[in-house]
């Protein structure tokens, strides 16, 4: 998939049929998860292989970028490319975005959110739980952002203590 961009715009996929190309693929992080799925880490900008299940992903994360009419315009060119059966997409929009994209995606495009809370919920301000996430109907969420290492100072025992709960639902 190849991005296109007009200076200050959301980026436009440009996506020339996703299919596997190589099996030797190496995994790193940031650590993607479906509840009950197979778990993935995404290389540099990579696709990875679904450990057991003959498919690759491919994920997006969209990070703090686009507005409703980007989004808009991005989502539709997601609809309308050509995906290969053996390759599993996932985009994971800003969080506020996340009911738009979420409505207006194909079934064959699944929503993930960008980051979970550790914990059950309470008085975190900004905070999203892994219940509201299921209760928007979220099954996918990233874990482990290298930002969030270098500039809030976050550890993998921060990751590691929001896993239990992802992994749960």
């Amino acid at each position: 998939m190849a991005m296109a961009s007009a200076p200050g715009k959301l980026s436009c996929p440009q996506i020339f049929g996703l299919r596997r190309t190589s099996s030797g693929i190496s995994v790193s992080r940031p650590f993607f998860r479906r509840a009950g799925g197979a778990a993935a880490r995404s290389a540099s900008g990579g696709v990875v292989a679904m450990a057991g299940t003959g498919k690759f992903f491919v994920g997006g994360n969209w990070k703090c970028n686009g507005t409703k009419d980007s989004i808009s315009k991005l989502v539709g060119d997601l609809n309308s490319a050509t995906l290969e059966n053996d390759v599993d997409v996932v985009v994971a929009p800003p969080f506020i975005y996340i009911d738009q994209v979420k409505n207006s995606l194909i079934d064959r495009i699944e929503v993930s959110a960008q980051n979970s809370w550790i914990g059950k919920g309470g008085a975190f301000t900004g905070e999203i739980s892994a219940e509201q996430l299921i209760d928007i109907g979220c099954k996918w969420v990233i874990l482990g952002h290298s930002e969030r290492r270098h500039i809030i100072g976050e550890d993998d025992q921060v990751k590691d203590q929001a896993l239990p709960l992802v992994l749960i639902k």
